[in-house]
């Protein structure tokens, strides 16, 4: 058999009703689609330039694989851009939904739960699972599917995770933008809301009042994670103490000559 300079999926899935078939075959092919957008956007490329999957069914399956090159000339600029990433989209979905070794954290958000749904497809049929990928010059993997690692991926989707951890450091003051309770910080070149009682509210304002806006404090922030797969992690920070930073901290009047 000729392989394909384009990577490639040739999975057996054995009989399946028509509705299990189509949502194992979306699910897979959006999970697939939204690694590659997220990838051609981690390169500075704007919008998507995922390129459609070649669908083939076969007698105890379907082959998924990444689009031919392009042959006008005019899109030999792009395929430089995107730079294979079909390829390696397939590549990390097709492991990450056998390889029990992956977790959706693997993939990107958006590819989470679909992949999670191909996995709920795979772990309700008993029959084994198997898939081949393959690549011209790349070695050739054979998956047989691990019904625990189907199970363990739809658990992972379905929890959750709580992570809070202390932060204590300076940060350049960036206003109260109209609210009672809460105080501006500029974190890594963003502004981000910081909840604040009143009492430290009054006493930034105070800061405000005696030396000006342009303020830059010591903090320590509580930030607490909440980690849901299939979604971008939302984050709450918590002031927990502030005092203003007009002098440097002991030890740092220090220079060497």
């Amino acid at each position: 058999m000729t392989v394909s300079e384009r990577a490639e999926a040739i999975f057996t899935t054995g009989s399946l009703q028509a509705p299990e078939f189509a949502s194992l075959v979306g699910n897979i092919a959006t999970a697939i689609t939204a690694t590659a957008k997220a990838q051609a956007e981690a390169m500075g490329a704007q919008g998507s330039y995922a390129r459609p999957l070649v669908f083939t069914a076969t007698h105890d399956g379907f082959r998924l694989a990444a689009a031919p090159r392009p042959k006008d000339s005019a899109d030999v600029e792009l395929d430089f851009v995107v730079h294979d990433i079909d390829d390696v989209a397939l590549r990390r979905v097709v492991d990450t939904l056998f390889d029990d070794s992956r977790s959706l954290t693997s993939l990107p958000y958006a590819a989470q739960r679909p992949l999670a749904n191909a996995a709920s497809v795979m772990a309700k049929r008993h029959h084994s699972f198997s898939v081949t990928l393959q690549q011209r010059g790349t070695d050739t993997i054979n998956y047989s599917g691990n019904i625990e690692h189907m199970v363990g991926l739809i658990t992972e989707f379905q929890t959750k995770r709580v992570v809070t951890e202390t932060i204590e450091d300076v940060f350049q003051f960036d206003g109260f933008q109209g609210s009672s309770d809460t105080i501006f910080l500029m974190i890594d070149g963003t502004s981000y809301a910081i909840k604040a009682t009143d009492e430290q509210v009054r006493q930034v304002t105070g800061f405000v009042a005696s030396h000006g806006p342009e303020l830059t404090l010591d903090c320590t922030i509580e930030q607490t994670t909440w980690h849901k797969p299939g979604r971008k992690p939302t984050i709450m920070r918590r002031l927990c103490a502030v005092s203003r930073r007009d002098r440097p901290r002991v030890g740092e009047q220090f220079t060497l000559l």
